[in-house]
């Protein structure tokens, strides 16, 4: 979870609004964070999680390993996860990201 909160803070545009949001059902719990971004061109969608991948409208400085290192997780745990982006105008993007967490008993 650090790794997802700090990557959205770092590539949040500034002053931008960050949510974070949980909610618990029967079966799992979701967690949800949503954050404006630079641009993210539909090409690089699919690059976000490459290892070493780098966006190219960032401003932070970056080494493109973490999101590779959360997908290794989360796969390998067998946790569902999605990602969302939304392009708002010609300079940024909504990009949302959601895990769910089964329930253990």
């Amino acid at each position: 979870m650090f790794i997802l909160m700090e990557n959205t803070i770092k590539y949040s545009l500034h002053n931008g609004d960050i949510n974070i949001k949980f909610e618990e059902t029967d079966d799992k719990t979701i967690f949800k964070m949503t954050n404006k971004s630079h641009l993210i061109e539909t090409a690089e969608y699919e690059k976000l999680f490459e290892r070493g991948y780098h966006g190219k409208n960032t401003v932070s400085k970056g080494t493109g390993i973490w999101l590779s290192m959360v997908k290794e997780i989360l796969e390998k745990h067998e946790y569902n996860f999605k990602t969302n982006i939304i392009r708002i105008n010609n300079s940024e993007s909504l990009f949302s990201f959601v895990i769910e967490f089964p329930c253990q008993i």
